[in-house]
């Protein structure tokens, strides 16, 4: 799954100027590109086992050396069709996950992609609902919580002008 979280990153921020893509969009998006390279695999599975089927020794008394090599081949074959078949296992697997994203999904991997894009970020907001607004800021907010919680401390700390002001009481 963290590959699948790290491939989608890597996709959002391969493209040069972000698109500001509702939550909707953009998992059709990763639905749509995780089907393509499943059905890029699966073509070359196929073409892989068209071409290397098996040829049956036309001479019998091959010598060593083309026995040998033969066997290289066969095994070359093999990996590839191994490598090839593991592919598409997780070309299947990312289909899977991308049909499967969520809210949380978009607000974990999508929206960062945007941090240095305002525009964007303006366009984007300018075309939600406010159902949708209210949902991405509580996720984020969620989130944020979610991370408090999780960097609790035996005392607590202050920060931002507390924390300098009681600094130079010492």
């Amino acid at each position: 799954m963290m590959f699948l979280v790290f491939a989608f990153t890597l996709v959002a921020k391969a493209e040069d100027t972000p698109q500001a893509l509702s939550f909707k969009a953009w998992k059709e998006q990763q639905v749509l590109s995780a089907q393509n390279r499943l059905l890029r695999v699966s073509v070359e599975l196929d073409q892989l086992k068209e071409s290397h089927e098996p040829k049956e020794s036309k001479d019998k008394e091959a010598t060593s050396k083309e026995k040998a090599l033969e066997r290289f081949q066969k095994t070359q074959v093999k990996s590839e069709l191994t490598r090839a078949t593991k592919e598409l296992a997780m070309a299947k697997q990312a289909v899977e996950s991308a049909s499967d994203l969520t809210l949380d999904d978009y607000v974990t991997i999508y929206l960062p992609t945007l941090s240095q894009a305002p525009e964007a970020i303006e366009a984007l907001v300018g075309s939600m609902t406010k159902e949708e607004l209210a949902q991405v800021f509580s996720e984020i907010l969620k989130r944020q919580s979610d991370q408090r919680d999780r960097s609790t401390s035996s005392s607590p700390k202050l920060s931002g002008f507390w924390a300098k002001r009681d600094s130079g009481n010492d």
